[in-house]
């Protein structure tokens, strides 16, 4: 399966700079960063099997940091904290710019630095490197943490305006990149449909926005002082109200949380004791992996010793500590990676020797310890019926390789 090479720093030239540090997952696109700054880019053509062909700029020598996809638009951080957004569909390769100047190219780059960006369906929100949390975009629902607007555009609008000529490029400039200061002393974010998150530095879980598949817990959690006879289904339907919950200001969903992962209507959590646990949207059981589905899931403890965990568009998976891969949830693409196209509710062991994943909409990726990536299902934004059947796999099929 084809890559390309968007961003990159001078080549070393040994084997070993190939080795991916990181899995990046969204709508019809994929993307790896390997040990030497290089992002690489993966994923269908529009209208053919292979992948075109983009040429690097000349001007983007730093290195990547991340990467994040949204429906309409993409971003970029690069390792020097600039972080550059683009308005062009994930059906085609991002068009990254060299500057302000460069607008009409497809992107902009945004005042500041930065260590990670999220783009949820119309608002993004950004790490700066103080760990300040900003966001701009569509308030509609409060996931910029405050009450909605009465006359809110959403970021797609607000680029589709500025590329078409419009509006001056001072103007874009000044609506586009209109943050607003959420949350401090932050390690990392994500964004949900109309939901954020952030992850504190010391471990506390935040949300706000607004939810009506329980992707924002009715109350704060903790690991501490809890065996798991404690914690029954009963109990944690307590914690989810199956109504709207509307949080317009951050608010804590958990303590103890290491590590975690929110897709755009259900989320996994990595506990410090290595537990991994599960909540919100849950019609194919996506967010228990114990067999049980339903519209909507309270709090659940899925394993232990997990060292990495993906929630999918209505999949998820996650690597434990001994390196075996699990998957459960919505297999319609072949994303669970299981042979079939059959829906799996309970969480399914598909390989081992792995230490990462990731999930897409309809495809999952996962890390092996040979340095090898894995790839599993389709990419494709519209629905797995891809022409293209070279692209679907049943089964883990790598892609990469050191």
């Amino acid at each position: 399966m084809p890559f390309h090479r968007i961003l990159t720093e001078p080549s070393t030239g040994m084997r070993s700079s190939r080795r991916v540090e990181e899995l990046f997952c969204g709508l019809g696109r994929y993307a790896l960063r390997t040990r030497d700054g290089c992002l690489w880019i993966g994923g269908p053509a529009e209208h053919h099997g292979d992948m075109p062909t983009i040429e690097t700029s000349s001007v983007l020598h730093t290195a990547a940091r991340s990467i994040a996809f949204g429906d309409v638009n993409a971003a970029i951080v690069h390792m020097d904290g600039r972080l550059v957004m683009t308005s062009t569909p994930c059906a085609s390769l991002p068009q990254l710019v060299k500057s302000y100047e460069s607008l009409q190219e497809g992107g902009f780059e945004v005042p500041g630095k930065y260590l990670q960006c999220a783009i949820g369906e119309t608002h993004v929100l950004a790490l700066d490197d103080q760990h300040a949390v900003w966001g701009w975009g569509s308030n509609n629902s409060g996931q910029l943490g405050f009450p909605p607007e009465q006359d809110v555009r959403s970021l797609s609008e607000r680029l589709q305006e500025a590329l078409s000529g419009d509006v001056d490029v001072s103007k874009a400039e000044r609506q586009a990149t209109s943050r607003r200061l959420i949350l401090e002393n932050v390690k990392r974010i994500q964004a949900g449909y109309e939901t954020s998150f952030a992850l504190s530095r010391d471990g506390i879980l935040f949300g706000w926005g607004t939810s009506s598949h329980g992707h924002l817990l009715g109350e704060p959690w903790s690991s501490r002082g809890f065996s798991l006879d404690d914690l029954s289904v009963a109990e944690h339907m307590k914690l989810i109200k199956h109504t709207v919950i509307s949080r317009y200001k951050p608010e804590v969903l958990m303590y103890d949380v290491s590590q975690f992962s929110c897709s755009r209507h259900h989320g996994l959590a990595i506990m410090m004791d290595g537990s991994l646990w599960g909540w919100g949207r849950n019609e194919f059981g996506q967010a228990r992996g114990d067999g049980l589905c339903g519209t909507a899931s309270g709090l659940h403890h899925i394993a232990d010793d997990v060292i990495s965990c993906a929630a999918g568009a209505r999949h998820s998976a996650y690597v434990d500590k001994r390196g075996n891969l699990f998957v459960w949830g919505c297999n319609d693409a072949g994303q669970l990676g299981i042979g079939t196209t059959t829906n799996e509710a309970h969480a399914f062991q598909v390989s081992e020797g792995y230490a990462q994943v990731a999930c897409g909409t309809y495809c999952s990726l996962a890390l092996h310890a040979s340095g090898a990536v894995h790839h599993m299902g389709v990419i494709d934004q519209s629905h797995p019926s891809y022409p293209h059947q070279q692209w679907l796999a049943l089964r883990p099929r790598v892609i990469w390789k050191p």
